[in-house]
């Protein structure tokens, strides 16, 4: 049914977006405010949802810190991966802080993606460039929020497949009580658990942190996906091409003026959504390594020793944190290549069929356009593939040094 509706219509940007919407309401913000007005402020509901999420994984936090100090780093493999977890979790509230602290200027990017999109309706001139469009976009999203999900089941199920075995065994008389220290995570809790109801209000708890760090980390990543994909694909800089043997140099000269103020303007939105993310690159790349390194280290661990129940929750922990590096890295780097394609395709035009005058006009504009833009955190570090294997060299570097103190 979906693929049927691709192939005989188009899609509006309500339809190509509706994940992004979606998965935003979950976490109080209404992407949608941007098509209905600028002067649309967040409702109560939504500033309930954003800061019960964030409260409840502020004390997540507190808690992980408090269950390493009272272990004193006694088992390491332990402190690993507890420190893990508070590493994932303090980066879904920075995630989640940034895109609600400039939650104004998200919506201007998303208002400049509408216009972008109004434009690029009108120059698709098969329903191929659809298809290509919404394949590009959706299929690493869907594969993003299936990774998400698979974590997030992995976490969550574990325990109660457990007490779902004992309470069998109660069934059968092989057991005389269910296990109610059995949790989602491997820390400690200031409330007891001995009694059924306080074992329940804990469950809801940790299945609360669960749903608010894994929705907080998915909409900030998958949002970015788009914006990315959205922006490579807008730009029709490749029309050029259909000037290369004309004579008429007047037309040449008004498209591509259209052209170089259509390219500035998509520069302007890369330079509004490098200013939003910059403060989630510098901490992603701040932490992710680390986050990573502990990660790994603890399935090591886990696989070594047989715990295969742990397995599967560490490896799926593990793969989500190396595909957010591939997406930040890979996706920033082709949005880089994507803003010298107006250069090179200037460079590639047959200039002898133009006069002098578009010929020096040609020149100033390939000179200007020959500066990449790059994303950044805060000017310091690019964002750009082979900063992604300087990242994995260094996760490995922290690997080996952790190794060395167990």
């Amino acid at each position: 049914m979906f693929r049927k509706k691709i192939k005989n219509s188009v899609m509006t940007f309500e339809e190509i977006w509706s994940i992004e919407f979606g998965v935003f309401k979950l976490i109080g913000i209404s992407l949608g405010n941007a098509l209905v007005g600028e002067n649309c402020k967040p409702s109560l509901l939504h500033w309930f949802k954003f800061i019960s999420g964030v409260s409840i994984l502020n004390i997540f936090v507190f808690i992980c810190i408090n269950t390493l100090n009272d272990d004193r780093f006694d088992d390491i493999y332990h402190a690993a991966e507890v420190f893990s977890l508070i590493l994932s979790v303090l980066l879904s509230i920075i995630k989640a802080s940034a895109l609600w602290i400039y939650q104004r200027n998200l919506l201007e990017i998303i208002k400049d993606f509408h216009n972008l999109w109004s434009y690029s309706e009108t120059k698709l001139t098969s329903k191929n460039d659809l298809n290509s469009f919404m394949k590009r976009s959706k299929i690493m999203i869907k594969c993003y929020c299936y990774a998400i999900v698979s974590l997030g089941s992995s976490y969550a199920l574990r325990p109660y497949f457990t007490i779902l075995i004992n309470y069998v065994k109660i069934l059968f008389n092989a057991s005389s009580h269910i296990n109610n220290s059995i949790t989602i995570f491997p820390i400690k809790y200031p409330l007891d658990s001995d009694a059924m109801y306080k074992y329940i209000l804990l469950a809801l708890y940790e299945q609360w942190v669960v749903y608010y760090g894994l929705i907080f980390w998915t909409a900030c990543d998958i949002l970015y996906i788009q914006l990315i994909t959205n922006l490579i694909l807008s730009d029709d800089i490749r029309s050029l091409n259909r000037f290369r043997n004309t004579e008429y140099n007047y037309n040449v000269q008004y498209f591509i003026t259209r052209i170089v103020e259509r390219h500035r303007y998509i520069l302007s939105i890369f330079y509004k959504v490098n200013t939003l993310y910059r403060p989630i690159f510098t901490f992603t790349l701040l932490l992710n390594g680390v986050d990573l390194c502990c990660c790994i280290f603890t399935l090591d661990k886990e696989f070594s020793s047989g715990h295969w129940s742990k397995v599967g929750r560490s490896f799926a922990h593990a793969s989500t944190l190396f595909i957010q590096i591939i997406i930040y890295c890979n996706y920033s780097h082709q949005a880089t290549e994507m803003t010298l394609k107006l250069s090179d395709s200037i460079y590639g035009l047959k200039w002898e069929d133009y006069d002098v005058k578009l010929v020096k006009m040609l020149i100033m504009i390939m000179i200007r356009a020959n500066k990449r833009f790059k994303f950044s955190a805060y000017g310091v570090v690019d964002l750009n593939r082979p900063h992604m294997t300087q990242i994995i060299k260094r996760t490995l570097g922290y690997l080996t040094l952790l190794r060395s103190f167990s």
